[in-house]
């Protein structure tokens, strides 16, 4: 998924990040000469590492180990930069229970309100029925004076 279009991106806590032009970046510039050029890896190893290895897969649980390694000011610094530069989107939960339930409800309380509907026609069309057959001038009795 995320390497068939070489894009460098994994989820994190059900957000999406895209890390792909920070690694062409931090990998140009580390293979070039010179002295003079800036460092452009700012990000921890590891956390870079995880994107590359795990790229388009949920990442949760090893960026959480990954980050425990780090100082808590350096994880939270991580996630900050996460947040400000690469991240892209969220998670699409359409599939998800919080949803999918909601249609189910949806369509039961319909089936529920056409049952309901259906059955007082029908008990209003056998009220009819009877009243009509029932009545002194009604088919009853019209059947009866023919015969």
């Amino acid at each position: 998924m995320g390497q068939a279009d070489r894009r460098q991106w994994a989820i994190y806590k059900n957000k999406v990040y895209d890390l792909s032009d920070y690694l062409y970046t931090v990998q140009y510039y580390s293979s070039s000469s010179g002295t003079d050029l800036p460092n452009y890896s700012f990000l921890n190893d590891d956390v870079t590492g995880l994107f590359q290895q795990s790229a388009g897969q949920d990442i949760t649980k090893q960026m959480d180990a990954a980050l425990a390694k780090l100082s808590t000011e350096d994880a939270a610094n991580q996630i900050t930069c996460l947040d400000n530069a690469f991240y892209v989107g969220e998670t699409d939960f359409r599939l998800t229970a919080r949803c999918t339930v909601q249609n189910w409800l949806l369509l039961a309380f319909s089936i529920i309100l056409m049952t309901t509907i259906l059955s007082k026609c029908t008990s209003l069309t056998v009220l009819i029925c009877s009243k009509l057959t029932d009545s002194p001038g009604g088919t009853t009795a019209r059947l009866k004076e023919t015969s």
